[in-house]
């Protein structure tokens, strides 16, 4: 979960280096770092919603990807113990 918040502080990084980088930080024009840190925080925090959606869908996919794969698991054992209980009773036949 701490994905979230990195890749939203990240998102948020970046729309206000562009906002910087347009002079929306200038303070004859009454912007400042003020202006530049109200931002952060609500771009940030418009920024985690999706953020949260999409670690939300991966840990989704991800436990169903882990639930797939200990049926195939399970099921892969089954076959292998009974092929040997197979061989074993065809030996014991044989012997």
């Amino acid at each position: 979960w701490p994905v979230m918040v990195a890749g939203s502080a990240g998102l948020s990084l970046s729309c206000l280096a562009l906002a910087a980088a347009d002079g929306m930080t200038e303070m004859e024009r009454g912007g400042g770092i003020g202006l530049l840190l109200f931002l952060a925080a609500v771009v940030g925090t418009a920024f985690l919603p999706p953020m949260a959606a999409f670690w939300g869908l991966g840990a989704a996919v991800r436990s169903r990807r882990e639930r797939v794969e200990a049926w195939e698991d399970h099921a892969l054992t089954a076959t292998v113990w009974a092929a040997v209980a197979e061989a074993h009773e065809e030996r014991r036949r044989i012997a």
